[in-house]
């Protein structure tokens, strides 16, 4: 018997299971938050290509009074040289931003720019 006693070594079941307990307590509460801060960090590069996109556009109309923006924004890119690798697309679904009718970009899942409410 002291032969085993001596070669104690190694953890017991009982210590395994609570580190096992620990950790799945730990990721219970971490992996939400993780990816609600994913999904609010979309959200405000989404917008921030928006304010983009909203600029080139003023810019391409500046540039071409009286002339219609097509809806796939498809002149903006080649008559503006603010994006150089292309017009960005939605970080979410990588959805491609396209004009309403009132010449604004639109996200298709996000929608238009949301504007800040002024302090009262």
């Amino acid at each position: 018997m002291r032969k085993f006693q001596k070669n104690k070594k190694g953890f017991t079941l009982v210590e395994l299971l609570i580190v096992v307990v620990i950790l799945g307590i730990l990721a219970a509460v971490a992996i939400p938050r993780f990816l609600t801060t994913r999904d609010e960090a979309q959200f405000r590069t989404c917008q921030s290509q928006l304010a983009a996109v909203n600029g080139a556009i003023d810019e391409w109309m500046f540039m071409n009074p009286g002339a219609a923006v097509d809806p796939a924004l498809v002149g903006i890119v080649d008559n503006v040289a603010r994006f150089p690798d292309g017009i960005p697309t939605c970080p979410t679904d990588d959805a491609a931003y396209t004009v309403d009718g009132n010449n604004r970009a639109v996200c298709a899942l996000h929608g238009t720019i949301a504007v800040p409410i002024p302090p009262a």
